[in-house]
């Protein structure tokens, strides 16, 4: 950490850990916004939420995060990561990569799997996610309120069954 940046905000308690922290969690705020609670200087729009066993959690950005983990490289990579994957989540409704299957309905091929979004009743769509390689398969749950939003929700799917290890490393 810069010099100057350990003379802001909570780098300059001594009370506060400075070391010996874990990331938890990242998150994009889609545009600049709270202010980084460690550093107290700089506007986030990627989050990292940083716990420790001796203070509650701290809400900060990647550089903080890095230091307070002892990780730059780690906290960068995870923010890497979180970049991508919103890039890869504002093009997924784009029509061309969207075709319509036998029965009507929108599919996509998407990295090994196949994504289906139908009609369920009244207005509302579902989805079925499914893993090509291992034939595993994820119907929706919820309902959605349009055939948008529910291939914005199978898109979350797969990364959620991806971020909890669903498919024993076949990603």
């Amino acid at each position: 950490m810069p010099d100057g940046n350990r003379k802001k905000g909570l780098w300059a308690d001594p009370e506060i850990p400075k070391t010996g922290w874990t990331c938890q969690g990242i998150e994009d705020n889609t545009e600049p916004g709270p202010i980084c609670e460690m550093c107290e200087s700089s506007k986030l729009r990627y989050i990292h939420e940083m716990h420790h066993p001796k203070h509650h959690p701290l809400r900060v950005g990647c550089v903080c995060a890095g230091w307070m983990s002892g990780d730059l490289d780690g906290a960068r990579s995870r923010e890497k990561k979180l970049r991508s994957t919103t890039l890869l989540r504002k093009g997924w409704l784009n029509p061309r990569r969207w075709h319509t299957s036998e029965k009507g309905n929108s599919l996509r091929h998407f990295r090994g799997w196949t994504v289906v979004v139908y009609p369920r009743y009244d207005n509302i769509w579902g989805f079925r996610i499914t893993h090509k390689l291992s034939r595993k398969s994820w119907p929706s749950k919820k309902p959605y309120e349009s055939e948008d939003t529910a291939k914005l929700a199978a898109f979350d799917a797969i990364y959620w069954v991806k971020n909890h290890n669903l498919l024993d490393k076949l990603w």
